[in-house]
């Protein structure tokens, strides 16, 4: 079971690297590795901080200082 909750962003960080993609012919591209540092409220009250990471997005996440996550 999942449930649905806010999250606070208490940290993130992004590296512009470039990647590379080859089908018949390579090329390389402007990617983003990202680290979102998050604090969210549990079910007994108390708070639990995570750090999440993506690689090799094309796009940068929009910065916010809430987000949702979902626990179970």
């Amino acid at each position: 079971m999942h449930t649905n909750t806010i999250c606070l962003l208490r940290n993130y960080k992004v590296d512009v690297r470039k990647c590379i993609e080859c089908g018949e012919e390579c090329s390389t591209y402007k990617c983003y590795d990202e680290q979102f540092l998050v604090s969210y409220p549990i079910f007994n009250g108390s708070y639990l901080t995570s750090l999440y990471t993506s690689f090799g997005r094309c796009k940068m996440h929009k910065q916010r200082q809430v987000c949702r996550v979902s626990i179970g």
